[in-house]
């Protein structure tokens, strides 16, 4: 069976890297450097763009520091990334090889080492060469050799078309930086006390650079970069566009307490739990929509499980508009079905015959009885509005919350202080902005960063730990 299409688009946005380096990796020939301390990712990243370009067999990859035996137990999804060499022809002692498209120049003099490489150039058997690292080749020679080589290599690559990406240790500029056509920089860098992984592009000829850093993660050994901040991309998606209908027999009463999030569901434990209280931070420069858009994929498992949500109308949560959106559902024939407990005042387009009569207020609601597992939304305001309108003390309503709703959440608009409610608060989440980028910091329980990407062919925001 097929798998649905979101599934499919989030994978390749997973893989996907920035705009820029793409368009400069159509090129039909370059030299790309890509330099930084030891850890930074840089083998990763060459073999993430091998893997982008689909280079299944047309390379040749040199290895000064591992065997290929090493890089595909470090890399398992290598074996089913690299093909078979089946149709191609090697020496025999090629043919001993497991891998023959990497070469394991360990114990290389630079000499024969040089010389193989320019016998890739000159047959053009591979257009792709990677030789990771260029140090341990040209530390043997002496500065005019080095210097003299890489000028030879230039030309050899141009003529044959060719493409050719070296790793270097260290920051420090070298005679190559200038000689190469781009050249990325890789960091592990600090920021307000947050651990992150960073790609400065310094240059790629022929390519327009509007973004010069990303950040990025080396989560299951390959890099995923994330998407620079534009709030314009943050929209709801369609409701109708990603419909699921779920019989009644099979869901009622069934509700996942898990976020959506599989890095973060992973972080609090391997789900959310029952009663929790989370505070959820964000701010006025970035869109009001990134709470909605977090909460999409819970309300979804609530509403097409028979759960029920109890939204406020508070602006900080969201759009009028997206709310009957997000709450609501449709059915084995079709029709529109609303999962709102709340009171009608909040959502005033919410057909009455889906709400319980008689809830204005949570004390209504309270008052009710129901037995569904209902999803509380509430922003900072409401929760002190409440906690004066049934004259109750934080630690009574809090009480009322952990047994009356499966989970709370609680919004907050950045410029609100809440050091009194971190006693109460199981998980807290703030959305922040790093270089440009954006991602979510969870606080407690104990801290994690996450990327945040977004796409609205990807059906979602998607949150990746920044490792």
């Amino acid at each position: 069976m097929p798998k649905p299409r979101h599934q499919r688009t989030i994978r390749n946005d997973l893989e996907s890297i920035p705009d820029e380096l793409k368009r400069f990796l159509k090129l039909d020939t370059y030299s790309l450097l890509i330099k930084g301390n030891c850890g930074t990712g840089k083998t990763t990243l060459s073999l993430t763009i091998l893997k982008t370009l689909k280079a299944t067999k047309n390379f040749f990859y040199i290895s000064t520091r591992t065997s290929p035996e090493q890089l595909f137990s470090y890399y398992p999804w290598l074996s089913k990334f690299v093909k078979p060499a089946d149709d191609i022809q090697f020496s025999k002692a090629d043919e001993q090889l497991s891998h023959p498209y990497f070469e394991d120049a360990r114990l290389d003099e630079p000499e024969s080492l040089f010389e193989r490489i320019t016998n890739e150039l000159m047959d053009i058997k591979s257009p792709i060469i990677v030789i990771d690292s260029w140090d341990a080749i040209a530390s043997l020679m002496d500065k005019e050799s080095r210097i003299n080589n890489e000028r030879v290599l230039q030309t050899w690559r141009e003529r044959a078309k060719a493409k050719i990406i070296f790793i270097t240790e260290g920051v420090q500029e070298s005679p190559l930086d200038f000689m190469v056509d781009g050249v990325l920089e890789l960091s592990n860098d600090i920021y307000s006390g947050t651990h992150f992984r960073r790609m400065s592009i310094n240059k790629l000829r022929g390519v327009a650079i509007d973004n010069t850093s990303y950040l990025f993660s080396l989560k299951d050994n390959m890099v995923r970069f994330f998407h620079k901040y534009v709030p314009s991309r943050y929209t709801l998606t369609a409701p109708n566009a990603v419909e699921t209908v779920y019989p009644a027999t099979e869901t009622a009463g069934i509700v996942s307490l898990k976020s959506g999030f599989i890095d973060l569901d992973v972080t609090v434990g391997g789900g959310l739990r029952k009663g929790d209280i989370i505070f959820m931070e964000t701010s006025k420069i970035l869109s009001n929509l990134l709470p909605s858009l977090f909460l999409e994929k819970i309300i979804k498992e609530f509403i097409y499980k028979d759960g029920g949500i109890f939204l406020r109308s508070s602006p900080v949560l969201f759009h009028v508009n997206n709310a009957v959106d997000l709450i609501q559902h449709r059915d084995e024939t079709n029709n529109p079905v609303s999962r709102y407990v709340g009171p009608l005042s909040t959502i005033s387009n919410v057909d009455e015959s889906e709400s319980k009569p008689g809830i204005t207020c949570l004390g209504d609601f309270l008052e009710s009885g129901s037995n569904r597992q209902v999803l509380n939304i509430m922003g900072l305001s409401d929760l002190e509005k409440e906690m004066v309108d049934l004259n109750l003390s934080l630690h009574d309503i809090v009480g009322l919350f952990k047994k009356h709703f499966a989970l709370t959440f609680v919004i907050t608009d950045g410029e609100q202080d809440i050091c009194k409610y971190l006693p109460i608060t199981d998980i807290d989440l703030k959305f922040e902005l790093i270089h440009g980028t954006l991602i979510l910091r969870c606080t407690l329980p104990p801290e994690s960063v996450y990327g945040v990407n977004y796409n609205e062919d990807s059906r979602g925001m998607q949150l990746h730990k920044i490792l």
